[in-house]
């Protein structure tokens, strides 16, 4: 699922991570980010499926609990969804558990590959999101064939 952690790039002009201003963060806790003020509280996934409705993408119901639970047992609020001990309550689609694998296993990939390579590494910001939006708009009228990997390309400029 493409759009799991879609939520991360903010809303309108003001991204949801900055370069953090503290050298002592970033020197000792490694934070070289930090989340942008100016935005209200939202969690990720909430901010994703904001971002999916306001642009008129639609999702499926297992693409929804997919999405809002992709931080597993990370995040308290998905408890209810994740740890029920009726088989009424567990979920029917394995498609939540498949995002957060996937998820947290590209989380590791790419610390180990900032851990080895962090000497030529700088935060990079792209500085408004006028171009993700222009996407998005355009994303909701495509034709259902347009392909997930190019529209990945665009949207992260690979």
């Amino acid at each position: 699922l493409l759009n799991h952690d879609l939520g991360k790039i903010g809303l309108d002009q003001d991204p949801y991570y900055i370069p953090n201003p503290s050298d002592w963060h970033k020197k000792n806790q490694g934070a070289i980010y930090t989340q942008n003020p100016k935005l209200n509280f939202m969690t990720v996934p909430d901010r994703g499926l904001f971002l999916l409705q306001q642009y008129g993408i639609e999702c499926t119901f297992n693409e929804w609990i997919a999405i809002k639970t992709h931080d597993g047992l990370y995040d308290d609020a998905n408890k209810a969804y994740l740890m029920s001990y009726s088989d009424d309550g567990k979920l029917r689609s394995n498609l939540s558990y498949v995002v957060q694998q996937a998820d947290t296993m590209a989380a590791r990939i790419e610390w180990q590959q900032w851990k080895e390579n962090k000497e030529d590494s700088e935060p990079k910001v792209v500085k408004g999101n006028s171009a993700v939006k222009n996407r998005m708009n355009t994303l909701a009228t495509a034709p259902k064939s347009e392909s997930a990997s190019k529209i990945f390309d665009e949207l992260f400029n690979k």
